[in-house]
C-alpha cells in the first residue's frame, strides 16, 4: 500500500510527541526502573506474574539486551499497573525519508542510463544531470517502485 503525502503528514503529526521524548531507556531497563520506583521486589513481581524470581531477573536482563518479547513485556507492564507503549520514530520526517529515497533511486536510474546510452552529450553538464535526477525523483515519490532496490 502506498502512502500519500497527506497520509505521511497525518502520521507525522501523531509522531511529533514521540520525537520530543528521550530515546534511551534507563541503563538497567524500564522493567527494573518502574519496579524499583514502585518499591516492588523481584519476588513481588514474580508472584503477580506467577513465575519465579529468577524468571523476573531473566526478563529484566532480556529487556536490557533486547531479547524480550513484546507480549512478555506487555504482561509484566500490566502486572505493575502500567501500559506498554511501543512506537517506531523516524530519525527524520517521513517526507524527507521518502524524498531522499526517491533521489537515490532516480540517481541510480540516471547513472545506469548514462552507462548504457550515449547520454553524456545530451545531458550537458552536471546541472542537467541534477535536474534530470530531481525530475525523476519527483515522479517516484508516489510510485510503488520507490522502495524496491
Amino acid at each position: 500500500m502506498r502512502a500519500s503525502r497527506n497520509d505521511r503528514a497525518r502520521l507525522e503529526k501523531r509522531l511529533a510527541a514521540w520525537k520530543a521524548l528521550p530515546a534511551a531507556a534507563p541503563p538497567r531497563g524500564w522493567l527494573r526502573a518502574v519496579r524499583d520506583g514502585l518499591g516492588m521486589s523481584q519476588a513481588d513481581l514474580a508472584a503477580r506474574l506467577v513465575v519465579t524470581r529468577q524468571r523476573i531477573a531473566q526478563l529484566e536482563q532480556g529487556e536490557v539486551d533486547g531479547s524480550i518479547q513484546l507480549s512478555t513485556l506487555r504482561r509484566a507492564a500490566a502486572a505493575m499497573d502500567c501500559v506498554l507503549v511501543y512506537a517506531l520514530v523516524p530519525n527524520t520526517t517521513l517526507e524527507d525519508a521518502v524524498h531522499r529515497q526517491a533521489l537515490t533511486v532516480a540517481a541510480s536510474d540516471v547513472d545506469r542510463a548514462r552507462q548504457t546510452m550515449p547520454l553524456e552529450a545530451q545531458l550537458g553538464g552536471e546541472g542537467d544531470h541534477q535536474r534530470l535526477t530531481e525530475s525523476i525523483a519527483e515522479q517516484l515519490l508516489d510510485s510503488r517502485r520507490l522502495w524496491r532496490q
